[in-house]
């Protein structure tokens, strides 16, 4: 929660959104400091389209299929084991090695079609807590709407 953005600002407020202990000393609390970020990053996900293949056990190779077996299940991906687990599975999807698999549509026996994607992770570094100074003078009121990250 966020120093609030009206009204007064407390030390306890302070301390409650980045920590610090008493006696409070402001130089603590300046932006990219000890206790205040200048930054945030977040992770976004961004996927290709899929590949989709169907089951054939009288197929030659490769062989691209899910598998459940009891409480085993495997994703096969060109001949290769991209995933086995004897965990409960939900949902039938599996991300490993920048691609998600899913679940295809039953080919009977506890094997299913496989659909792959491609994925790729964005951090992304926003900036925040502008307003609070690097260094210098500071006052609380620099700090109204301040955040952690």
């Amino acid at each position: 929660m966020a120093i609030p953005t009206f009204g007064p600002i407390r030390f306890t407020d302070l301390r409650s959104e980045f920590g610090g202990s008493n006696p409070v000393r402001a130089s603590d609390y300046y932006r990219g400091g000890i206790r205040v970020p200048s930054s945030e990053q977040s992770t976004s996900k961004t996927y290709g389209s899929y590949s989709s293949y169907q089951y054939n056990p009288f197929a030659g190779t490769p062989k691209y299929y899910y598998e459940r077996d009891g409480q085993t299940v495997r994703i096969m991906w060109n001949d290769s084991v991209v995933f086995s687990s004897t965990v409960m599975f939900d949902g039938g999807k599996h991300e490993t090695g920048g691609y998600a698999y899913q679940r295809g549509s039953s080919q009977g026996n506890g094997f299913y079609s496989v659909r792959r994607r491609s994925y790729s992770n964005t951090t992304t570094t926003n900036q925040i807590n502008q307003s609070v100074p690097q260094s210098g003078e500071i006052s609380l009121n620099d700090l109204k709407g301040a955040r952690d990250t």
